[in-house]
């Protein structure tokens, strides 16, 4: 597949990138970023696949032109993301079991939830938690979002 500098410029704009910078990710110069985008040089074949890689180029479209030129940024799971905040893995499993919920029984569970955070915090005071059920709001509408995503 030839890849056209006006591709690679296309590519390293819509990155923000100067030459160098977008050169540094694929290990090499500026200059030889330059002459890509002038068509002074080829793309090499062999920086394909890097190009991909490190940019989440879409390959359709490098040899079409046609659709996004990104592949849409991964999100993590509810598990990975309940784990990225440093939750155990039984916090975590439950929250994965929360997201697939339907409406009413998340709002049963925000109940439930709510009567044992009320029971846990007696005699504390009222801004003190237990610790990974506050990195997360499941009271609020802040789980929407990352309950949407992918259950795999």
């Amino acid at each position: 597949m030839t890849i056209s500098g006006d591709k690679i410029a296309q590519i390293r704009t819509s990155a923000k990138l100067t030459q160098a910078r977008f050169g540094a990710k694929l290990g090499v110069s500026a200059s030889a970023v330059g002459n890509w985008e002038n068509g002074f040089c080829d793309f090499p074949t062999a920086k394909i696949q890097l190009l991909i890689d490190s940019f989440s180029v879409r390959p359709e479209w490098l040899e079409t032109g046609e659709g996004d030129i990104f592949l849409a940024p991964q999100q993590p799971t509810p598990r990975e993301y309940a784990k990225s905040l440093g939750c155990s893995d039984l916090f975590a499993d439950v929250f994965a079991g929360f997201c697939m919920l339907d409406d009413n029984d998340k709002t049963r569970f925000n109940e439930a939830l709510d009567f044992v955070l009320a029971v846990a915090t007696r005699g504390r005071a009222s801004s003190q938690k237990p610790n990974c059920g506050q990195a997360i709001d499941i009271g609020g509408d802040n789980y929407g979002d990352i309950c949407q995503i992918n259950h795999n």
